[in-house]
């Protein structure tokens, strides 16, 4: 089994959408831990509602292709999600694989260590609380280092969200 590390987000209905992402996500891995839950301001998309974005620590036997395009694709689908020309319009749910045991990829169309882990704390700081001592894949930077130069302004905790997901996934 390989731990690996999925960023979720949701800025339709996300107390609905992020649980049932959630649910259908520990059927297809096995999870194993549920970050804090954070109000963020949308990027690239003013006017679009506050997105709810977290991260989830998992074991998988699926290398991180088939993970990303095949699995969290299809539970992003299931809940409603339609993929849009526009990549910073609303979405029910967002999955996107953010690190997969030591692998680094860097085709085209898929990165890992996901870039937005490097450089957004709404990405880094969900992961961070999951897996405290980690090392990046490649360079072997603490994640620690890079989140201490992060701004944490425009994250507001969500209590209720976090509670609700680590209950219904976690019992």
């Amino acid at each position: 089994m390989t731990e690996a590390f999925v960023g979720v987000g949701s800025n339709l209905d996300p107390e609905t959408n992020v649980v049932e992402g959630l649910r259908r996500l520990a059927a297809a891995t096995r999870l194993r831990g549920v970050s804090t839950f954070y109000r963020t301001a949308p990027i690239g998309s003013p006017g679009s509602p506050p997105f709810a974005n977290g991260a989830v620590r998992i074991e998988t036997d699926l290398p991180p292709r088939a993970l990303q395009f095949d699995v969290l694709r299809a539970i992003e689908a299931a809940v409603g999600r339609v993929r849009q020309a526009d990549r910073n319009a609303p979405r029910t749910l967002d999955l996107d694989l953010l690190l997969c045991g030591d692998a680094v990829v860097r085709d085209a169309d898929f990165r890992l260590p996901a870039p937005e882990l490097l450089e957004r704390p709404f990405v880094a700081l969900p992961v961070l609380e999951l897996a405290p001592e980690l090392r990046l894949p490649g360079d072997g930077r603490a994640l620690a280092d890079l989140v201490r130069g992060m701004s944490r302004a425009g994250m507001e905790p969500l209590p209720e969200l976090t509670r609700r997901a680590r209950a219904e996934v976690l019992a």
